[in-house]
């Protein structure tokens, strides 16, 4: 980096559109997640969407498109299928 830029000084952010809106998760308190047998993987049930909790993140099917958060409120951000945790791929078909 050329002298008197640092790493802290900059802001690059890429957006790619999929045309998909991300889920709109409106929650007033913390959700019950249940594990869902068989899995390491937890489900809320009651909250209107699809939401999930696996290995300290948020994951919402929306649509047919995965997206992961920090935070069951979000920000909500786009998950390719390539970085969907494989746990995804074998949950039981009712979930």
């Amino acid at each position: 980096m050329p002298a008197g830029v640092f790493a802290d000084d900059v802001d690059v952010r890429i957006g790619i559109g999929i045309g998909v809106p991300p889920p709109q998760v409106v929650i007033p308190a913390p959700p019950v997640a249940v594990l869902i047998p068989g899995t390491h993987v937890y489900f809320a049930p009651d909250v209107g969407v699809q939401l999930f909790f696996y290995s300290g993140y948020w994951f919402s099917l929306h649509d047919g498109y995965w997206f992961w958060a920090n935070d069951y409120t979000g920000p909500w951000y786009y998950l390719p299928p390539a970085r969907i945790p494989v746990a995804f791929l074998h949950l039981p078909p009712h979930y």
